[in-house]
């Protein structure tokens, strides 16, 4: 039993020294490994503390994305922190095997949409507070709200209403899926609802809504889906 007691000691000084030497690897040494979907710029510092100017997502279908500056600080004990732009922020706490997410709103400037059909400019404000245990959700809460969210079609339509928030009422036994519901309105022009449920096998999502016929988003609906009236909307997503 002695030298079974020795051999874990061993094998557990091994992984610390392992997973340590990794956190404080330069951050560069990583890029290499991205997918050719995820681009990052103008990278410094390590795994466990670095920043990057730009991340880009280039997806096989659909327009690029990019979000920057990112910042961040990985902990094991306490919390971690992400920080987008200057207002977004990200805080992890792990609690043995639960974990506790935090999400505070910012401004749009920190997310480039420059290669989409519309930009969109606005802040939003408030926070969301999820507790997952692995891939499950167990409690989720809050949301995000604005209302000075603009959409540039290229015109620019103001919406007087926007809100994102996420439930999740689960227990021990009986999981529950993250869902996210989103508001856009300008009445009587614009009113969309959509709800996003996402599980660990896959998601589903509905958008319900009108639009006003000759306003400026309608055509970009048509543009994206022909066989959708944007006067009756009514659109399920699965995945």
């Amino acid at each position: 039993m002695r030298y079974v007691g020795q051999g874990i000691m061993i094998i557990a000084t091994a992984l610390v020294f392992i997973v340590t030497l990794i956190l404080n690897s330069p951050l560069h040494y990583w890029t290499a490994l991205l997918p050719p979907q995820i681009e990052l710029n103008h990278v410094s510092g390590r795994l466990l503390d670095g920043q990057v100017q730009q991340l880009k997502i280039k997806p096989r279908q659909g327009w690029p994305l990019a979000l920057g500056p990112i910042q961040w600080q990985l902990n094991l004990l306490t919390p971690s922190h992400i920080r987008l732009g200057q207002d977004w922020q990200l805080s992890l706490m792990r609690k043995g095997w639960t974990f506790e997410w935090q999400l505070v709103g910012g401004e749009m400037a920190a997310v480039d949409m420059h290669r989409w059909p519309m930009q969109v400019t606005g802040d939003w404000g408030g926070r969301m507070q999820i507790r997952t245990r692995g891939l499950r959700c167990l409690e989720a809460s809050g949301g995000l709200s604005s209302h000075d969210i603009t959409l540039h079609l290229p015109e620019p339509v103001q919406l007087a209403q926007s809100r994102l928030s996420v439930s999740c009422q689960a227990t021990e036994d009986n999981p529950a899926p993250l869902t996210f519901s989103l508001q856009l309105a300008t009445p009587p022009t614009i009113e969309l609802n959509g709800q996003l449920s996402l599980q660990p096998q896959g998601g589903e999502g509905q958008i319900n809504g009108h639009i006003a016929p000759g306003h400026p988003l309608a055509a970009l609906i048509k543009l994206a889906n022909a066989q959708l009236d944007p006067r009756h909307i009514d659109q399920k997503l699965h995945w």
